[in-house]
C-alpha cells in the first residue's frame, strides 16, 4: 500500500481495549476526500492499533465511511484477523480490501455463467482456506478467506 494512501485519524485505544482518547469521526471526512481526489479508489482498509481488543472504534469509521459513500468496499481489520500483531492484521486487511473489487466481479461473472448454463442445483459454495465452504456473499466480503481454494458446487 503506497505511502500516500495510508492516513490516520485521531483515537486511541489501550492495550485492553478501554479507550483514551475518543475516534475523531470528523477526520474521516477529510480522509474519504483525500482518496476521492486520488481517483480509482474503491475498496478501503480500517485498521486501527488495539482493534483486538475492542473494535468498537473500527466499527464505528466503517459504518461512518460507508455512509460517506463512494467506497464499495469497506474491510475492518478486527473482522478480517482477531490478530494481536498489528502488521498482520493489517496486511491482511489491506490484502482483502486489494482483491474484494476482483473477487466480486469474479463471482458475479460465475454466477452469471451458472445460471446462463441452467444450472438449477440451487446455490454453489466457495471453498475456504481451511477445507470448509462459504456462501459467495460470504467470500465477496472476505476473499481473503479464499486464498488458495475455488468454487465448490454443493
Amino acid at each position: 500500500m503506497p505511502r500516500y494512501l495510508r492516513l490516520e485519524v485521531d483515537g486511541r485505544l489501550d492495550a485492553t481495549g478501554s479507550e483514551v482518547t475518543p475516534l475523531a469521526l470528523d477526520g474521516l471526512s477529510d480522509i474519504s476526500q483525500k482518496f476521492r481526489e486520488h481517483g480509482g479508489v474503491k475498496s478501503v482498509a480500517v485498521s486501527f492499533i488495539n482493534s483486538y481488543a475492542n473494535p468498537q472504534h473500527e466499527r464505528l469509521a466503517g459504518e461512518r465511511i460507508r455512509q460517506m459513500g463512494g467506497f464499495e468496499y469497506v474491510t475492518l481489520s478486527s473482522e478480517v484477523s482477531g490478530e494481536w500483531r498489528e502488521y498482520e492484521r493489517t496486511s491482511t486487511a489491506v490484502l482483502n480490501a486489494a482483491v474484494q473489487p476482483k473477487v466480486d466481479s469474479y463471482l458475479n461473472t460465475l454466477e452469471r455463467f451458472f445460471r446462463d448454463s441452467g444450472f438449477r442445483g440451487g446455490n454453489f459454495f466457495i471453498m475456504s482456506s481451511n477445507g470448509g465452504l462459504s456462501s459467495t456473499q460470504h467470500m465477496r466480503n472476505y476473499p481473503i478467506y479464499s486464498l488458495e481454494s475455488g468454487p465448490c458446487p454443493a
